[in-house]
């Protein structure tokens, strides 16, 4: 007798690997796909994650509008001695639908539906629970065939991009003039160069002293230092808030990733903040501004992330945090200009300050949330 696993392979390949973390293992897997998922390699991803044994796996090869013939090709590969573990979350709905009519009145089939609210349903109980095994960022990912090529630790400790912040919020125009000079000085002027010299640029004492920032060598920022102050200390203070306050493992967030989808060349995409809470995938662009140069580029962010967020399933929450000011309620053909893009994207903002826009929220707020509704 063998305890076989019988799931039926789509683009939302993160069910599966749920479905057999939560259940337990398996002596062997029956696959049930199609040639188009195959030729997308959804079945190798799913093997790649859990790290599944070519001879374990058998897989049935079908035509997704063919239910009937799928019955008939299950009937063929079913053996009554086995126990059978069946997952119909995924595949289309004939699929679902033909594999569901086939087990359902066998005795040595259990039947479960991941509802994607972190709870998985006994169909043959009817009996509902939370899912107890929590899946990692690298199993999420990698069950979507997704590369990651660099996943950051924070460069700075935790104190440092918390009083950044505090002076950053203060808002003083000297602060932000002084970034502004920075940036351009890095990003466009100079490039290249490895270091800054407060010589070449002197504002940058006045930066340091208000930021109370200790650079490695007197008198100069390395690349790396003046990177980090012009963003990516937004990164790591994002990083560390969270993973305090959801008390998040190492392998559940990530950092100023860089990610790609396998077998897909130059498609390198970074991302600045990524974890899984409550086996959802959260994905949060950082923006110390949203104006650059006097231009708004919110709705450009809104669509490069929403664009991305579709190669992680259908289940991903998207968020930009922004530091920048939104328009007031006296400007109300602009807030509803943001909130019909944001719920349209469906895309969350978070931002410094509470906003009368829909789809905005405060980190403060948005995390306390998040822990109220995981009680």
């Amino acid at each position: 007798m063998a305890n076989i696993a019988v799931l039926i392979i789509s683009d939302q390949t993160v069910q599966n690997v749920q479905f057999m973390k939560e259940i337990g293992t398996f002596d062997k897997y029956l696959f049930i796909s199609t040639q188009a998922m195959e030729k997308k390699g959804c079945s190798q991803w799913i093997c790649n994650t859990l790290h599944l044994q070519e001879n374990q796996i058998q897989k049935l090869n079908v035509n997704e509008f063919e239910p009937n013939k799928i019955i008939q090709e299950l009937q063929k590969h079913y053996h009554e001695n086995d126990q059978y573990f069946v997952n119909i979350t995924g595949g289309t709905k004939l699929m679902s639908l033909a594999v569901n009519e086939f087990f359902k009145s066998k005795p040595n089939a259990t039947m479960y539906y991941l509802t994607g609210k972190n709870e998985i349903l006994n169909l043959n109980t009817e009996e509902k629970n939370k899912l107890t095994q929590k899946i990692t960022l690298t199993e999420y990912l990698t069950s979507y065939g997704i590369k990651i090529n660099k996943n950051y630790k924070p460069a700075y400790k935790e104190d440092i991009s918390q009083k950044i912040y505090e002076k950053f919020i203060e808002a003083e125009q000297t602060n932000v003039d002084n970034l502004k000079e920075l940036r351009d000085f890095i990003q466009e002027k100079n490039k290249n160069a490895k270091k800054v010299s407060f010589s070449e640029l002197p504002c940058l004492a006045e930066l340091v002293k208000n930021f109370e920032f200790s650079p490695e060598k007197p008198n100069e920022l390395s690349k790396k230092e003046a990177e980090y102050l012009t963003g990516k200390w937004l990164e790591e203070y994002t990083y560390y808030k969270i993973k305090k306050h959801l008390h998040l493992a190492e392998d559940s967030i990530g950092l100023g990733l860089i990610l790609q989808k396998s077998d897909i060349k130059n498609t390198d995409n970074d991302f600045d903040v990524m974890f899984i809470y409550e086996n959802e995938l959260y994905i949060i662009e950082c923006k110390t501004s949203h104006l650059i140069n006097g231009k708004n580029n919110l709705n450009e962010y809104i669509y490069k992330l929403d664009a991305l967020r579709k190669e992680f399933g259908i289940f991903p929450k998207a968020f930009i945090y922004t530091l920048g000011n939104l328009p007031t309620d006296e400007k109300q053909p602009q807030q509803n200009q943001i909130k019909d893009r944001l719920k349209f994207h469906n895309i969350t903002l978070i931002t410094k300050n509470e906003y009368n826009i829909e789809n905005t929220i405060t980190l403060e707020d948005w995390l306390a949330k998040l822990n109220t509704n995981s009680l």
